[in-house]
């Protein structure tokens, strides 16, 4: 006997399943990754260029235009005033080095679209950069970035699908270098561009999932048939 209840019922859960679905596609994206500027000013949505912190500054977390940056495990000795190369008087600077590493977020904790940095070295001789993205605290992606002039430059990164960038620099050539152990990481001019905000379906769609669940519960009722016949 055709039970309404339980149709409808799973018609719901097969349309929730491809709203699910269509809402967390992006989760897999594979990020590229950009070692000179690629993303143009005017298409620019937050910038963080370090020039809001004070002179002393006692903290180890600095937010400006809704961008968060900490230094983690490094301790609140963070120097203010603009690195060599850098842009404008502030940038982002452990003093002396630390034994930690830089992590930049969103202030809402949203998924970065495009993000692009100033980078530079303190250790002033060959050393490795290391990076880590990874997505509500998972890691996705991690690999190093070898300088052998100390002439800093730009790195970034594209694609999305992740919430959280980890950072550091260490003395030497080391491929497989993690982001441990003495670190002389210097940041400036952090943007963005892109929005997080993924796209959810409306109620004009909802007829034409509606239609999917449909056709995919018939073609369900037809195997059944067709198999109880076999038997």
């Amino acid at each position: 006997m055709f039970n309404l209840k339980q149709f409808s019922l799973s018609v719901t859960a097969i349309a929730a399943t491809v709203i699910l679905s269509t809402v967390c596609s992006t989760a897999a994206q594979a990020a590229t990754v950009h070692t000179t500027d690629f993303i143009p000013d005017a298409t620019r949505t937050n910038f963080n260029g370090f020039e809001g912190l004070p002179a002393s500054f006692n903290d180890s977390i600095y937010v400006e235009d809704r961008i968060k940056v900490e230094q983690v495990n490094g301790g609140n000795n963070i120097v203010s005033a603009g690195f060599p190369g850098f842009e404008g008087s502030g940038s982002w600077y452990p003093n002396g080095g630390d034994i930690g590493y830089t992590k930049i977020t969103r202030t809402d904790a949203s998924d970065f679209v495009n993000i692009g940095l100033l980078r530079a070295s303190g250790f002033g001789i060959t050393s490795t950069y290391v990076y880590q993205l990874l997505k509500n605290g998972v890691s996705i992606l991690s690999d190093t970035l070898l300088e052998t002039d100390n002439s800093g430059g730009y790195l970034g990164f594209s694609g999305g699908g992740f919430n959280e960038i980890r950072l550091g620099n260490y003395s030497g050539d080391n491929p497989n270098q993690t982001l441990s152990g003495y670190n002389a990481l210097a940041i400036d001019s952090i943007e963005l561009s892109g929005s997080s905000v993924q796209p959810i379906p409306t109620p004009a769609l909802l007829p034409g999932l509606i239609g999917l669940s449909l056709g995919v519960l018939r073609k369900r009722k037809a195997q059944a048939v067709l198999e109880k016949q076999k038997a």
